[in-house]
């Protein structure tokens, strides 16, 4: 069984299961890093898989933000979050919105969802074509094949008195993919325990192709061991600035 709850079937649910994530926080820091590589004048920014618009809401008094996803039900949540903001249905390997910005962000590592290289390459590709020149496209990561731990066990769980939410993840390896199969428990005080399992398949690319495939596609890139999640885990940042 596959169900995609939280994408498909529940993406309302999708913000309280990452109650944890502190989007203002790493709204601020994607500000700083902006500022601080940024060498266009422009203030456009488009957030690649911005999924439900969260770093959008902090972003927005300070840029002229785009949002796209492939999701339809994330993208009509966004539009409730900020009105007046353009969100889009799109795949990042093929959209073409016909203008370029100065800021790209692909964030929460959606790029890791390009489960062949590529399509990974069609994703950077297609960043440095929407990139102004000087501007800056900046992407959170996935694990790598090193910093990955399979067979483990990761718990989640949201306590509402309305609403309980438990995840459990158990992530394995799949050649150059990483599994993760999760399983939830959902109770509403209204009907009964509701039972619902997703398997999510995110591509382990290494530090290496990521900076060769950036610069093959006319971007100075760099690689930054920083954070932006409050997780304990550092996913890094890649900076790519247009030439």
């Amino acid at each position: 069984m596959d169900s995609k709850f939280l994408y498909d079937k529940s993406p309302r649910y999708y913000d309280l299961v990452y109650y944890w994530k502190d989007y203002k926080v790493e709204a601020e820091k994607l500000k700083k890093l902006i500022s601080r590589y940024k060498k266009s004048k422009g203030k456009s920014l488009l957030d690649v898989a911005c999924g439900t618009g969260e770093h959008i809401k902090y972003l927005k008094n300070i840029f002229n933000c785009v949002g796209a996803d492939l999701n339809p039900k994330f993208i009509a949540i966004a539009r409730k979050k900020a009105p007046g903001v353009r969100f889009i249905v799109s795949d990042m390997r093929k959209m073409n919105l016909k203008n370029k910005f100065d800021v790209i962000t692909c964030l929460f590592s959606a790029i890791g969802h390009m489960l062949t290289a590529a399509d990974f390459k069609k994703a950077i590709n297609n960043f440095a074509a929407h990139l102004s020149s000087g501007g800056v496209v900046l992407i959170e990561p996935w694990f790598t094949r090193k910093t990955f731990i399979p067979k483990s066990a990761h718990l989640n769980v949201y306590d509402d008195p309305k609403l309980k939410i438990v995840r459990l993840t158990a992530p394995r390896r799949q050649g150059e993919l990483s599994v993760l199969d999760e399983h939830f428990l959902v109770a509403n005080g209204k009907k009964k325990v509701a039972y619902f399992r997703d398997i999510i398949k995110l591509r382990m690319t290494e530090k290496v192709e990521f900076l060769s495939v950036m610069k093959n596609a006319g971007l100075k890139a760099s690689f930054l061991p920083i954070s932006l999640t409050s997780s304990p885990h550092r996913r890094g940042v890649y900076v790519g600035v247009k030439n």
